[in-house]
């Protein structure tokens, strides 16, 4: 699910991307049109790559404040321009470290955090040093996201989260740990005739029934033959719809 190295025309915004490893994906703009932001006063964006997501919290949240954390060069480098390009730039605060050196200065406690974090486990690495931080769980497990999140997040904080089903299971079993618990769930199909592929999460330390609902990304195999519901949810962004 991911894109070019030529910049990427949001409806209000910019994504250059020549220099990050991880381009615009799917996942990131599903995550970023699904997250409940809407009375959030202070976010923070757990590895932010290009600063997609800090973006499209800022467009989508015209009030809050966004702190971005993100610990490769490159990828700090197109997110400072993407950044200073955009029409929020006043609002959003960017941070050249790692989650785990965030958390021990803990500027602010968060309403929302927000990430699209790596989730290949025990997988083979490759060649690309940068490649390998933002794809697998080298320096970002589980266990450091969530700890994250219980030192930064307010006592009725929430976290969105996207991730493939199997690891959404693994995160899951490792959130309980924290007190951390699923309240919201949207699995996503590419296809009707496919298996779910992601899984869109919302947690928070409020143990209740979790909300589950599914959405299709297209309907057939045809380019460009969207459902209804991928359309309404990224209609926002998506210059195509």
């Amino acid at each position: 699910m991911e894109g070019t190295t030529r910049p990427f025309h949001f409806k209000q915004f910019t994504i250059y991307q020549d220099k990050c490893i991880m381009k615009v994906s799917t996942d990131s703009v599903l995550l970023g049109a699904w997250a409940n932001i809407d009375q959030a006063k202070k976010i923070l964006d757990i590895g932010a790559g290009t600063a997609i997501l800090t973006l499209m919290m800022a467009q989508r949240n015209t009030e809050a404040l966004i702190h971005a954390v993100e610990i490769d060069d490159l990828a700090i480098a197109d997110a400072e321009k993407n950044i200073a390009h955009s029409n929020w730039a006043s609002r959003i605060k960017l941070f050249h470290k790692s989650i785990q050196d965030f958390t021990k200065i803990r500027l602010d406690t968060y309403d929302h955090i927000i990430t699209n974090p790596p989730f290949f486990i025990n997988s083979t690495l490759g060649p690309d040093k940068s490649r390998n931080t933002a794809r697998h769980t080298l320096s970002l497990s589980y266990e450091e996201i969530l700890k994250a999140c219980d030192s930064l997040l307010k006592k009725e904080g929430k976290l969105s989260i996207i991730l493939p089903p199997n690891e959404a299971k693994e995160f899951l079993s490792v959130a309980i740990n924290f007190g951390f618990y699923c309240n919201r769930k949207t699995e996503v199909y590419p296809k009707e005739n496919k298996s779910v592929e992601r899984v869109l999460m919302e947690l928070s330390r409020l143990q209740e029934v979790c909300k589950k609902d599914a959405l299709i990304i297209q309907k057939s195999d045809e380019s460009n033959d969207y459902t209804n519901m991928y359309m309404e949810l990224t209609k926002d962004f998506y210059k195509i719809f």
